[in-house]
């Protein structure tokens, strides 16, 4: 049987990350991903803030290669129909990217690889149990899979498969979803900008992003009983509200989707617990936050980073060193939720709009 210093659990860049730094100090690391990194994710906009992290990674100048358009600026029509425009020439950091998210991930992993990572894909986690070491057992199509590790790391996004197979629960905050769908250009469209956009609507609001195989991803976020009210398929209920965009309508003008809208949880949610004996979260499956924060990938990264130096002053000197790391995601959560009400606030076009009116009217932040 295999033995890692550390198992985790999710080849995101939450466990890449986490990976790849556990690596620069020699520790064996396992990463156990359930795809093959070929399978549709959704595209996404990085910060140009997140060169931090890459560079510590030791991996910014590797992901070059990866499908990507230079992001270069950031477009919003909230708390009024007016659009305004944030350009990253005025961000130390340069510019970001639109990425092609499959490839981005698979990167990652494939960095993480070459680092000394074991990273096994299309794997799948079905248990673990803890004596001296942890028991894993893992399944590889029909075939089981058992590895011990000294340590756990649950990297399995919002679904926090490992942290509520331990005992902990997910608390949400809403019942936000995203239904996405990318669009292909026609011959007559005019290539889109490298932005992203963001509008608000009546029951819902909007970002779209270009991706680097010249289609645009546009996310229209709304709570789930909206969606479910109104009886549509997603498909359906996307382009009626998009008919009534007045910015990003024409932004994808005479454009077709390539296939059926997809819908993904996009909810507040955090664990009520983080961390046990020798297992802890990181990233979205220690708490997610609404995307209107924007910062998902950038937050997974340093996450990943800030959880290595936990792990190893845990497995040096200080024993509580992991409930001191809970804390922080505690605190970092609480900060977030105030941030987030400030920015709903600004919108208050629709008063009586049943997805505005759940947004005035903040949440508690009592979370000890």
């Amino acid at each position: 049987m295999r033995r890692f210093d550390v198992a985790i659990i999710g080849g995101g860049p939450a466990g890449t990350s986490l990976a790849l730094s556990l690596r620069q100090r020699s520790l064996s690391v396992l990463v156990v991903e359930r795809s093959n990194y070929q399978q549709w994710r959704s595209g996404e906009s990085l910060s140009p803030e997140a060169r931090i992290p890459l560079s510590k990674l030791g991996v910014l100048d590797s992901l070059v290669d990866v499908p990507h358009l230079t992001s270069q600026a950031i477009r919003s029509a909230w708390g009024s129909s007016e659009l305004t425009e944030k350009h990253f020439v005025f961000n130390p950091y340069g510019s970001g990217w639109h990425l092609d998210r499959s490839k981005f991930d698979g990167a990652l992993a494939a960095a993480a690889e070459t680092c000394g990572a074991t990273v096994l894909r299309g794997v799948s986690y079905i248990s673990a149990l803890h004596s001296n070491l942890w028991q894993i057992t893992l399944k590889n199509g029909l075939s089981m899979l058992e590895v011990e590790a000294r340590f756990i790391v649950d990297a399995t996004g919002r679904a926090a498969q490992v942290a509520k197979s331990l005992g902990s629960k997910l608390i949400f905050y809403d019942n936000l979803i995203a239904l996405i769908g990318v669009a292909s250009p026609s011959s007559l469209d005019s290539p889109v900008e490298p932005v992203l956009t963001v509008e608000a609507g009546e029951d819902e609001w909007w970002y779209s992003t270009p991706l680097p195989d010249g289609s645009t991803l546009a996310a229209l976020m709304t709570d789930n009983d909206i969606f479910l009210h109104s009886r549509e398929t997603p498909t359906a209920f996307w382009l009626s509200k998009l008919k009534r965009t007045e910015h990003l309508s024409p932004l994808i003008g005479k454009r077709r989707l390539t296939d059926d809208v997809r819908i993904r949880n996009a909810s507040t949610c955090r664990l009520d617990r983080v961390a046990g004996p020798d297992w802890i979260a990181v990233g979205d499956a220690a708490c997610a936050f609404d995307p209107l924060a924007g910062n998902g990938i950038l937050k997974a990264l340093q996450s990943g980073i800030d959880l290595s130096n936990a792990i190893l002053s845990h497995d040096s000197t200080e024993k509580d060193i992991l409930q001191t790391y809970a804390g922080k995601i505690v605190d970092m959560f609480n900060e977030y939720v105030k941030e987030r009400h400030r920015y709903y606030q600004r919108e208050q076009r629709w008063p009586q709009s049943s997805f505005w009116v759940r947004r005035q009217l903040p949440y508690s932040i009592n979370l000890a």
